[in-house]
């Protein structure tokens, strides 16, 4: 009988490479062996007096045949090869641990879901800061962290490492230098025996392998020269850790969208399982958040993959690069933030991101030579060695007429880098023209034959630029693109600009003439308005207004 069963599993081993499976069973199986630094599992079922039957297994990732943007694989166990029956004498010489079926602890994956553990490697795994501690985190079923903890205040001055709430600065408490994450895979043997395997997103074969003890569980480092570790549950006393579950975490290699034969969508993990439960017409995660719609609701889970209680959702959108993950919601009561918990949340900070500083510069600046309003514009850039400079001359502004940059301001100076940490765009082709006590806009195009040879003067010695490059004066028309009849024109902080007419207040670009009696901006992309005597809010993003039911 006990071959018949082997032979079944045999068959089972040539087949599981063609799915994911997070826990595979071996009811057959006696022991297991191991090196120090295991890429493998051996298995050895009893087929005799003292005698075993050896199996080999590890594992691998393959595509999941996801979207485009995705980076996600899919883990399973794979069957490297059998061999042929060995005694335990044999099994010694090589010199691998040998360890019985019968002397593994009952336990389940459920046992270390939610629980934090010390790993007690006495200094021997690589870290990258000093001071710092390694824990391990069972977040949920199908993730597991392992993250270098130190106990003080913050050290991330740029804001890198994302949490789910804002935390003190200046607090000591036990904070996150660095986390990995990795898919736990079980091998299940008879009598509810198992062990654990931690497989991250590079490579094929396991990082890291769990072996319950009676008294102590032990961790095993695949990589080479790293002793094994004992593993002490320490749950409460890094528990503060919490906001730090996901930093450094790149969701698109952990997950995928797959398609249902009914043109639906299903979000999936490294497993292949369908985290959601359902099939949505459209399903978005970005960083901190999943939106998955139906033509009926919109439904947003946090990364525990917890759906938000956030009423009934209209529009949601999650805030990209926030220090703290932060998603924009309209629902039935109006618009907010809300946090990875459902709660309401304050403006949401940005993280900066570093950028190069060796690219082309451009700044513009209004100038009025004896009553000619002239727009003079300056390029420059790395390697050049020389500035250019160019006067425009605004032909339909008059001699008493007020001119700015549409933001109300003289002059303007950006580079290349400009917009990529959330930066105002102002577009310096747009002129505000103030006429006896009315506005307007104007667009001018600054574009000129380069072929004019420029007037070249050199700097003085050892000034950069080494040179400046002064073209011939040009004449630009303007396009009028609002008439000067409004009472005011204002640019919002947030790059939206208003005009006001009559007491009504109409979105430029949008509106030919205004058409609200109130506009308050409450979130990023959505304003508050009343218009014919309704109130509603209107999307930024897609002019979309809704209405009050």
């Amino acid at each position: 009988m006990k071959h018949i069963v082997a032979l079944l599993i045999t068959l089972c081993l040539l087949s599981i490479e063609t799915k994911a499976q997070q826990t595979l069973s071996f009811p057959d199986v006696d022991a297991i062996g191991y090196s120090d630094n295991p890429y493998d599992i051996v298995l050895y079922t009893a087929v005799g007096s003292n005698k075993y039957r050896k199996r080999i297994l590890t594992t691998d990732s393959k595509s999941a045949f996801v979207e485009k943007g995705s980076e996600m694989n899919i883990d399973y166990w794979k069957a490297l090869k059998e061999k042929d029956i060995m005694t335990k004498e044999e099994i010694l010489a090589q010199k691998n641990n040998f360890l019985k079926v019968s002397d593994i602890p009952s336990t389940s994956l459920n046992d270390y879901i939610g629980k934090i553990f010390f790993i007690n490697e006495d200094g021997a795994w690589r870290r990258e800061g000093q001071g710092t501690s390694l824990i391990l985190k069972f977040i949920q079923h199908n993730t597991a962290s392992i993250q270098e903890v130190y106990y003080g205040t913050e050290r991330d001055q740029y804001n890198q490492k994302v949490t789910s709430i804002s935390l003190p600065e200046k607090k000591e408490m036990w904070r996150i230098d660095r986390a990995t994450y990795y898919t736990p895979l079980i091998l299940k043997f008879k009598d509810n025996k198992q062990i654990i395997v931690l497989k991250s997103t590079w490579g094929g074969s396991f990082n890291y392998l769990l072996i319950p003890g009676s008294k102590k569980d032990i961790l095993i480092n695949s990589s080479s020269s790293y002793p094994a570790a004992e593993l002490k549950e320490e749950t409460e006393k890094y528990a503060e850790t919490k906001p730090y579950d996901f930093t450094q975490y790149f969701i698109k290699r952990y997950y995928g969208l797959r398609k249902t034969e009914n043109n639906k969508v299903q979000l999936i993990n490294r497993l292949g399982e369908n985290v959601l439960g359902e099939d949505y017409d459209h399903i978005s995660y970005d960083d901190r958040f999943i939106i998955a719609q139906t033509k009926d609701k919109i439904d947003v889970f946090n990364l525990y993959l917890n759906k938000l209680n956030l009423g009934k959702i209209k529009v949601a959108r999650e805030v990209p690069r926030s220090v703290c993950g932060r998603i924009e919601v309209l629902n039935d009561e109006g618009a907010g933030y809300y946090d990875e918990f459902q709660q309401k949340a304050s403006k949401p900070i940005r993280r900066i991101l570093g950028v190069c500083g060796t690219v082309d510069h451009w700044s513009y600046e209004i100038v009025n030579e004896k009553g000619v309003y002239m727009m003079q514009k300056k390029t420059t850039g790395p390697g050049w060695g020389y500035q250019e400079k160019v006067k425009f001359i605004l032909t339909d502004c008059q001699p008493g007429d007020s001119v700015s940059i549409i933001d109300g301001s003289k002059n303007f100076s950006y580079n290349a880098n400009y917009g990529i940490n959330g930066e105002i765009k102002i577009n310096p082709s747009l002129i505000k023209v103030g006429r006896n006590g009315k506005f307007g806009i104007l667009r001018y195009n600054y574009d000129f034959d380069k072929n004019i040879q420029p007037k070249i003067v050199a700097n003085k010695p050892d000034n950069y630029p080494l040179e400046f490059h002064y073209y011939p004066t040009q004449k630009v028309k303007g396009e009028i693109l609002l008439p000067i009849e409004n009472d005011s024109i204002i640019m919002q902080q947030d790059g939206m600009i208003l005009f006001y007419k009559d007491g009504k207040i109409g979105i430029f670009g949008r509106d030919k003439t205004p058409v609200f009696e109130d506009l308050t901006q409450q979130t990023k992309s959505f304003y508050y308005f009343r218009k014919d005597g309704k109130e509603g809010w209107i999307d930024r993003e897609t002019n979309t207004e809704y209405f009050k039911e």
